[in-house]
């Protein structure tokens, strides 16, 4: 019961609500990386648009995309893939190239390349 005396309730400096003891945290030094996903269902929505845009190319019932240049970095792996794409794209999930190479298609590391 030490303080409850005659200066019990005086104001006690409240120092650890605030961020006063140092830094919070972890983060990694070096180069920020902001990653831009896109799902392979918007992509299968989106490829006729962007074929017919020219952001895409077309040859016969296979697609050719760059997503890099579409501002995408990253391939994600909800939805179906219901046509044959060739896509150009920094970083892939597993689950996203499994998923175009069973609809007929292939995931291109723009890295690689």
């Amino acid at each position: 019961m030490a303080g409850t005396g005659k200066r019990g309730d005086a104001k006690k400096p409240s120092i650890w609500k605030e961020d006063y003891f140092g830094k919070r945290g972890f983060k990694k030094k070096g180069i920020k990386r902001i990653i831009k996903g896109i799902n392979i269902s918007e992509v299968d929505q989106q490829i006729e648009k962007w074929a017919d845009s020219k952001l895409a190319k077309r040859e016969k019932d296979f697609f050719m995309v760059d997503l890099q240049k579409l501002g995408y970095n990253k391939l994600l792996g909800d939805g179906k893939a219901t046509k044959k794409m060739q896509i150009k794209v920094g970083i892939a999930s597993p689950k996203a190239a499994e998923k175009i190479k069973a609809a007929g298609g292939e995931v291109v590391s723009a890295d690689k390349e």
